[in-house]
C-alpha cells in the first residue's frame, strides 16, 4: 500500500509521546503498521479497542508486534484467579436481591441499586486508589429531590462493600467484572516488558487503561484516535487524546472511504464548534451524494437507539411489505424482547424480565427511567406509548422479515454498532439530537460517526440537510461556541 505524505510522518514518528488525531477512514492502522515495519528491532504492544480489533491486528502487524486488549493483560496477571465468579455484567435487579445494601423505601430498590452500581462503575474506570463520593453519579439536586431519603456517604459505603465482595474469589453473592480484575491489575503498578505501547482509539480510552500505559514511563507511547469519534463517554470512557502532553502532534485527514462530497458533508459537522479545523478530505474517485430523505434500498438505516432503529424497521415495512431486513450484530442484540415485555407490563400482565419484575407498573418503569436518564428505557417506554396493543403484533411481524446480512435488503445498526463498519448507502435516523444551539459535543460526534459510514450515497433528515448547507454563519446561536 502506498503511503500518503501524512501516514508517512507517522511511519517515522520518533517523540516519545506522540498524538495522531486520525479522521474517519484516513487509514491510521495502517499508518501504524508502517511505523512498525519501519521500526523492527522495537518490541510494541499493540493495545486493542476489543477482541476482534485485537484478533485483526494480529494479521497485519509483522511478529515484532503484541496485540492484545488491556483485559487480556490484565487476565493473564489477575483475572484467572477469579475465573470462577467472572460475569460480564451486574444488573440493579439483581444487586438489589443480594441482601448487600441498606433499607429503601418500597419501589426504590431497583433505583438505589442503579445508583451504588454505577457508582462502582466510576471508580472502576477511574485511576482512583478508593471509592469516593466523587464517583456518586447524582447531582445535587437528586438529593433533595428523589432521593431525598437517603445521603452520598450512604452510596459510597454500599459501593464498597459490593466491592469488597466482588474481590473475594469465595463469595458469589457478586460477580468479578472484567473492569474489577483490570482495576485490581492496574493499581498493582505492573512494568510491561515492551520498549513502544501503540494506542489505538485513543478517544474512547478506560481511564484507568490510560492510567497502566501512563505508568510505563521508559517506553516511548503512540496514541492514535479521532477526539469526533469518542461515544462512549456514557459508559465513562476519556478522550486520551485531550489527556496528553505530547512531544509530536501529527494528523492524518485524508479518507479512503469516501470521496469529496460526503468528506464535505463531514467536515461541517466536524465545525460546528471549531470552524478553523482542519477539513477532512476524500481520496475516493467519486464524489459522493448527499441528500435529504430516505432513499431507497439497498441501505443501511443508523440511529442513536434500538427503538428508534425499530421504528424504521416498521416504517419500512409499511412502505415495503417485501423488505429484508438484516440487524448488525444480530437481532438479539436490540433486546426487542424487553421491548414486548414492556408492552406487557403496560398491559398489567406478567413480565417475564426479572428487571422488569421490581416495578409495580409502567408508571413506576418510566419515573425510573426519567430518573436515572436511560435512553434506551426512555425509548421502549415511548415506544409502548405510541403503538399500544399493536406492539406485540409489530414485533412479530419485524422478526419475520429479519434476515442473515447477506440476504438483507436493508441493514439496521445503531450508531455505536456502526462505528469501524462501511456501506455504499446509508441513511441516517432522526432519532439524535436536533442540530441546534443546545447541541453538545457529544451529540457532535454520534453525528459525525453516523455521517462517516457511508462510501456512496449518505442521507440525512432533512432539517439536518438544510442546517448543513447553510453558511457557516447562519447556523443557529451559539453553535459556533466552543464546548
Amino acid at each position: 500500500m502506498r503511503l500518503t505524505p501524512e501516514q508517512e510522518q507517522v511511519a517515522r514518528a520518533q517523540g516519545h509521546i506522540v498524538r495522531v488525531t486520525a479522521y474517519a477512514g484516513t487509514g491510521k492502522t495502517a499508518s501504524l503498521v508502517a511505523w512498525a515495519q519501519a521500526h523492527p528491532g522495537q518490541r510494541a504492544l499493540y493495545l486493542a479497542f476489543n477482541k476482534s480489533v485485537q484478533l485483526q491486528a494480529q494479521e497485519r502487524f509483522p511478529r515484532s508486534v503484541t496485540a492484545r486488549t488491556g483485559h487480556a493483560l490484565a487476565f493473564r496477571a489477575v483475572g484467572r484467579n477469579y475465573r470462577d465468579k467472572l460475569v460480564a455484567t451486574l444488573k440493579p435487579w439483581a444487586l438489589a436481591q443480594t441482601g448487600l445494601l441498606g433499607p429503601t423505601p418500597t419501589g426504590a430498590e431497583a433505583v438505589w441499586a442503579d445508583v451504588v452500581l454505577r457508582t462502582l462503575q466510576q471508580y472502576l474506570a477511574s485511576p482512583d486508589p478508593d471509592i469516593g463520593q466523587h464517583h456518586v453519579p447524582l447531582e445535587a439536586g437528586d438529593w433533595m429531590g428523589p432521593f431525598a431519603w437517603a445521603e452520598p456517604a450512604r452510596a459510597v459505603r454500599d459501593a464498597r462493600l459490593v466491592w469488597r465482595c466482588m474481590q473475594d474469589p469465595q463469595d458469589r453473592r457478586v460477580g468479578m467484572l472484567h473492569d474489577g480484575y483490570l482495576k485490581l491489575f492496574v493499581l498493582s503498578r505492573p512494568l510491561l516488558p515492551f520498549d513502544v505501547i501503540l494506542f489505538d482509539e485513543a478517544q474512547d480510552a478506560n481511564p484507568v487503561l490510560l492510567q497502566l500505559v501512563r505508568q510505563q514511563t521508559r517506553a516511548q507511547q503512540i496514541f492514535v484516535g479521532d477526539p469526533f469519534q469518542a461515544i462512549y463517554g456514557w459508559r465513562g470512557a476519556i478522550d486520551a487524546m485531550q489527556q496528553i502532553r505530547p512531544d509530536q502532534d501529527l494528523r492524518l485527514t485524508a479518507s479512503f472511504r469516501f470521496g469529496a462530497g460526503i468528506a464535505g458533508w463531514a467536515t461541517r459537522i466536524l465545525r460546528w464548534f471549531q470552524p478553523q479545523l482542519p477539513p477532512l478530505r476524500g481520496l475516493a474517485p467519486e464524489s459522493g451524494q448527499v441528500y435529504a430523505g430516505k432513499g431507497s434500498p439497498p441501505v443501511a438505516y443508523v440511529g442513536r437507539s434500538n427503538s428508534g432503529l425499530f421504528a424504521e424497521a416498521v416504517s419500512g415495512l409499511d412502505r415495503n411489505p417485501g423488505l429484508q431486513l438484516g440487524w448488525v450484530g444480530g437481532i438479539e442484540g436490540y433486546r426487542l424482547d424487553w421491548l414486548e415485555d414492556t408492552a406487557r407490563l403496560w398491559q398489567n400482565e406478567p413480565v417475564q424480565l426479572p428487571f422488569l419484575r421490581l416495578f409495580a407498573d409502567f408508571d413506576m418503569l418510566q419515573e425510573y427511567a426519567e430518573t436515572v436518564e436511560d435512553v434506551e428505557w426512555q425509548g421502549r417506554c415511548r415506544a409502548v406509548e405510541r403503538w399500544g396493543s399493536r406492539l406485540p403484533g409489530l414485533i412479530r411481524r419485524v422478526r419475520a422479515a429479519s434476515r442473515t446480512p447477506e440476504q438483507a435488503t436493508a441493514q439496521f445498526a445503531t450508531i455505536h454498532k456502526a462505528k469501524g463498519l462501511e456501506w455504499p448507502h446509508v441513511v441516517v435516523l432522526d432519532d439524535l439530537a436536533p442540530l441546534n444551539g443546545q447541541l453538545t459535543p457529544e451529540d457532535q460526534h454520534l453525528w459525525y460517526v453516523a455521517m462517516t459510514r457511508a462510501t456512496r450515497q449518505l442521507g440525512l433528515p432533512e432539517e439536518a440537510w438544510d442546517l448543513l448547507r447553510a453558511p457557516q454563519g447562519s447556523r443557529p446561536q451559539g453553535a459556533r461556541q466552543m464546548p
